[in-house]
């Protein structure tokens, strides 16, 4: 989460420097600085939406099953909490967002150095994976934080190719089950839906639709290697079962104003 946070801090930073700060632009344009008077000019956004191709794994965490019973004076409760595995997978029928992007560096008119943020609120299930609990709720969020390097068309206002690809990497924070019915007011079980940050890729495919320019974007995500060695009722697992946060999504991506 700090990882996030630290990323979202920089977005804004640079935002809030270059709406602060005028210069005239009288170098070669090796500059990093992004001046008030051209900030509209590297500012992109565009609507994103995903139809089935959004699948999310989350990481492996530890609940407990709680077990009351009375000791043998016939007053004392005694509590139990045993360890059980908690790992949910979601599917998402349709996520839609937003993806505000700034251009930091514009080598050429077709090669820029940019960072983005392909909000998306999606409409799907979670469920239990792995023979674990898991959340069996409905909806997600998904907060990436991107660093990409566009090339040909769309990397800048004044690209006028006809093709154009972008490459990009950074963090991606996730929360799926968003609205967890069934697991709440469980007085026996204590199942957790953690949010959870993990790195990311994408790999995007720009071209014209008409006169209109569209992307197409595979974006993944992936944490760590987990081995999970207790099943959802506590139960050891032969063999244990090795696994990892991850997400895919395939989106679609309309610039606005264009």
């Amino acid at each position: 989460m700090k990882y996030t946070l630290i990323a979202i801090f920089l977005l804004l930073s640079t935002f809030g420097y270059s709406q602060n700060e005028e210069y005239d632009n009288v170098d070669s344009g090796d500059d990093l600085i992004i001046s008030q008077k051209d900030l509209k000019d590297r500012f992109y956004l565009s609507l994103t939406n995903s139809y089935f191709v959004d699948f999310i794994n989350s990481p492996l965490e530890t609940g407990y099953r709680i077990f009351s019973d009375i000791a043998s004076d016939d007053v004392t409760t005694i509590t139990r909490r045993d360890p059980i595995a908690v790992k949910s997978g979601y599917q998402s029928f349709l996520s839609i967002g937003i993806e505000p992007r700034l251009n930091l560096k514009e080598i050429k008119d077709n090669l820029a150095i940019a960072i983005s943020a392909p909000v998306a609120l999606g409409f799907g299930n979670a469920f239990p994976v792995n023979n674990a609990r898991g959340s069996t709720g409905f909806g997600h969020v998904q907060v990436p934080i991107l660093v990409k390097l566009y090339s040909g068309a769309g990397s800048t206002f004044d690209a006028d190719d006809d093709f154009g690809i972008s490459l990009g990497g950074g963090l991606e924070l996730n929360k799926i089950g968003l609205f967890d019915f069934q697991n709440q007011g469980q007085g026996s079980e204590e199942v957790p839906n953690s949010a959870w940050v993990m790195p990311a890729v994408s790999l995007g495919v720009h071209f014209y639709r008409g006169y209109n320019p569209m992307e197409v974007n595979l974006k993944y995500g992936f944490g760590p290697i987990e081995t999970q060695r207790i099943d959802g009722f506590g139960n050891v697992l032969f063999p244990e079962i090795n696994s990892r946060a991850s997400s895919v999504k395939l989106s679609l991506i309309y610039l606005m104003g264009s």
